[in-house]
């Protein structure tokens, strides 16, 4: 196993050499004037859409921090990916549970089997399915508490690992790469566990549709509102228990608020650290009165920050999500420089553009259509706020004619049973008076004070039975 491990780390070297050796080159000819040849393809990096400051940062910290848990293999299209160690018919975002965080949104916890290497691949990056090698992890140094598509219906929820830029649109359009589960189960501990069955996976697909996804703000990270959480609390019956996380990040990349920095000394120890720094908070978020129909998310559209943003993100703009190329990285970096790596970041401070205003969440500058769609998922919350209210307010005087009748009911029957009781009590008094009357009339009965013989004088002795013997009386009556 090092054996393998040095000779990979040798091949990343001897690989970055020689493409800076190539990228030397072509830079001579651009100055020099001479054509390059049309068949140069431009880095893997570069064509994914994946902000990378340099191949040497995959090559050292991602590369060590996940060696001895997958492999680290080349792709023709993305460059160097990594493959976990994992079962047939695995996803990614599968093994955990979600949890709802003030400052980030939507946080991914990866389960206990996948915690040594969750905390890098769930948080950086983005995924792939690739025919030949299955599912892959594609660098990225930017952090975020999950990178993941949402699906919305009115039964089922659904998350989808978010491609690089290429593939978006067709992801989001592919059922296989989705999970789903009964939206009252959204909240179980092992989400694995209430997962629905592949056969249920396509009705789920056409019951739902992508509103929303992990999205980068211009503080240099990601933030994940994704569902609405009132409505989410809404569908569980119950309102919604809130955390805080102190990310875990990999030492050397882009600078995270608040967060844990994780050298290859902690590498061993990053899923302990990762528990540690999970707490739930006094914070609850109360189930929406009514939940509004979902709306699209437009192809163009790069996710919406939604009516409360995470803290992280309040005040700032949606950034591009995924950057074309390096190169636009690099200078956007140069002209907007955010906190220096390996050090502890403070929330961003960046104010919206005045001149732009905001639209649910996010901000203008958006298609007509996708404004209009925001405006009427407004009035439709604004109309569910109102009906809610009148509801409650006609629920309420129910309940106070309610108990206003079985108040009425409880005296009519406690004056019934007092009517009853004096009837009662005038009947037995009546009878009394009778008694007493009768006795002054006829005097007392003398059965009623003194035995004695029967009122007719004794009984006569019975006499010999025809045919019978003669004595038989007198020795009756002698005994």
């Amino acid at each position: 196993m090092a054996m393998h491990r040095n000779e990979e780390k040798r091949f990343f070297s001897v690989r970055r050499v020689l493409t800076r050796a190539i990228l030397g080159i072509a830079a001579l000819f651009l100055v020099s004037g001479t054509p390059v040849a049309t068949g140069v393809v431009a880095p893997a990096q570069a064509q994914a859409g994946i902000r990378m400051d340099g191949e040497a940062r995959a090559g050292t910290q991602f590369h060590d921090a996940l060696a001895p848990y997958g492999q680290w293999r080349h792709s023709s299209r993305w460059g160097d990916v990594w493959a976990p160690q994992i079962t047939p018919h695995w996803r990614p975002y599968t093994v955990g549970r979600w949890i709802y965080t003030d400052d980030w949104g939507w946080y991914w916890v990866a389960g206990d089997s996948e915690g040594q290497w969750g905390w890098v691949v769930y948080h950086y990056g983005r995924w792939v399915f690739d025919a030949d090698l299955g599912w892959i992890w594609i660098p990225d140094d930017t952090w975020g508490p999950a990178w993941v598509m949402w699906r919305q219906g009115t039964e089922q929820l659904g998350w989808a690992p978010l491609p690089p830029e290429p593939l978006l649109v067709e992801y989001r359009e592919e059922p296989d790469v989705w999970s789903f589960v009964q939206a009252q189960e959204f909240f179980a501990p092992d989400i694995a566990s209430v997962l629905l069955p592949a056969n249920q996976i396509t009705v789920a697909f056409q019951n739902t549709v992508v509103v929303n996804q992990s999205l980068v703000v211009n503080g240099g990270f990601a933030v994940n509102p994704g569902i609405e959480p009132a409505i989410v609390a809404a569908s569980a019956g119950h309102a919604l228990k809130t955390y805080q996380v102190r990310p875990v990040v990999l030492a050397g990349t882009a600078a995270v608020p608040n967060a844990i920095q994780a050298g290859p000394q902690q590498f061993r120890q990053a899923r302990q650290l990762q528990r540690q720094s999970i707490r739930v908070t006094q914070n609850q978020i109360r189930p929406a009165a009514q939940t509004p129909k979902p709306i699209p998310l437009a192809k163009n559209e790069r996710g919406r920050l939604g009516q409360q943003p995470p803290r992280f993100a309040q005040g700032t703009r949606p950034a591009t999500n995924l950057p074309q190329n390096a190169q636009q990285q690099r200078t956007s970096r140069q002209v907007s420089p955010g906190p220096q790596p390996n050090q502890t970041a403070q929330p961003p401070t960046a104010q919206p553009d005045p001149n732009q205003k905001r639209l649910g969440g996010t901000q203008q500058g958006l298609t007509r259509e996708q404004q209009a769609q925001q405006a009427q998922q407004q009035a439709q919350q604004r109309q569910a706020q109102r009906n809610q209210q009148q509801q409650t307010q006609q629920q309420a005087a129910q309940r106070a004619q309610q108990q206003q009748a079985a108040q009425r009911a409880q005296q009519q029957q406690a004056a019934q049973r007092a009517q009853q009781q004096q009837a009662a009590q005038r009947a037995q008094q009546q009878r009394g008076q009778l008694q007493g009357l009768y006795g002054q009339a006829h005097g007392p009965s003398p059965a009623a004070h003194a035995p004695g013989p029967a009122p007719h004088g004794p009984a006569p002795a019975p006499g010999p039975r025809p045919g019978g013997n003669p004595n038989a009386g007198g020795q009756r009556q002698h005994h």
